[in-house]
């Protein structure tokens, strides 16, 4: 890969203060900052594609953790709190959202413009949509359907009005979540994996694993088109973003990245060595966090999504 294509790398000489006491340097290139969920800690991606590592922590002794896209911004559960961090300095400004009320949070996910963000319990109850950050944070609560048994996925717009959950139970499907509304089924589906929204187009991405597909459907009113089925070679959709015009789709049992042109309906596969969990935004435009190690010191892998995609792994088992 060219690292000049790599447009967002900013050399960043600045002095980091951790937690407590100690203090580090932190010098080069940065790619970005991810949540690293084995060491508890926000971590710096430093090199350029092909040549990276994960530097030492930002911001450490968190729970749960997720990195605003423009890389500014946290949200990251501690001690049972939830708090608003500022990254631009590249010292961490801690600010306390919520009391304790927050622990069973399974799960945080941020919108495209980094101004609101969803934080959810995997096992059903509430979502909390926490907007107009960083400057004036709002909570908004919103109830998700009776009978819902287990919020899968959800997503948030880029505005923060409203946000989509695709949830499993007696009421499996897609739902719009509204403040001061009643949620609204948009799609009924066994089991919706992943989701993406198209905020220019005002489209609405849906995978259902239990079946195999890849659905477009119209966020406001619902009416589900189905893009692509197990027929021309969907499997098991377990991730989705939006790229440009280009709709990208991972795949965990084969080992695969599909990129799916919507209005052509053309599939490209991309095999793997390894299986992709997720794709996760963070960095220059085209970059995601495809997997997250279970174990302390794994190895990440980031695609970097362009006319000739590739992936890279970076190791994760740096001294701190």
């Amino acid at each position: 890969m060219n690292p000049g294509k790599f447009s967002f790398i900013l050399l960043l000489h600045v002095l980091v203060a951790g937690l407590g006491a100690q203090e580090t340097r932190l010098d080069g290139p940065v790619s970005g900052l991810i949540f690293d969920a084995p060491a508890g800690a926000i971590r710096p991606m430093i090199g350029v594609p092909g040549a990276s590592y994960l530097g030492t922590p930002l911001a450490a002794g968190i729970e749960l953790a997720a990195v605003s896209p423009n890389g500014r911004l946290a949200l990251a559960l501690r001690d049972r709190e939830l708090y608003l961090l500022r990254l631009e300095t590249g010292i961490p400004e801690w600010s306390r959202l919520s009391e304790p009320a927050a622990t069973a949070a399974g799960a945080i996910v941020w919108n495209s413009t980094s101004t609101a963000a969803a934080v959810y319990d995997v096992r059903g109850g509430q979502v909390q949509l926490w907007r107009k950050l960083p400057e004036q944070p709002e909570l908004v609560e919103l109830a998700l359907p009776a009978g819902a048994e287990e919020l899968v996925t959800t997503l948030v717009d880029s505005r923060g009005e409203f946000v989509i959950a695709g949830v499993r139970g007696s009421q499996a499907g897609v739902w719009r979540l509204t403040p001061q509304a009643q949620p609204r089924l948009l799609l009924a589906a066994e089991s919706p994996e992943a989701l993406a929204l198209d905020s220019a187009g005002g489209l609405l991405y849906v995978a259902d694993r239990a079946r195999g597909e890849i659905l477009r459907v119209d966020p406001q009113d619902g009416g589900a088109t189905v893009l692509a089925d197990r027929g021309r070679g969907v499997s098991d959709p377990v991730a989705m973003a939006i790229h440009g015009s280009r709709l990208l789709v991972a795949e965990a049992s084969t080992r695969s990245l599909l990129v799916l042109a919507p209005d052509s309906g053309t599939i490209t596969r991309i095999e793997l060595e390894f299986e992709p969990s997720r794709l996760e935004a963070f960095g220059e435009p085209g970059l995601y966090l495809l997997n997250r190690p279970r174990q302390r010191g794994g190895t990440l892998h980031i695609l970097q999504d362009g006319p000739e995609p590739a992936v890279w792994f970076v190791p994760a088992s740096v001294e701190e």
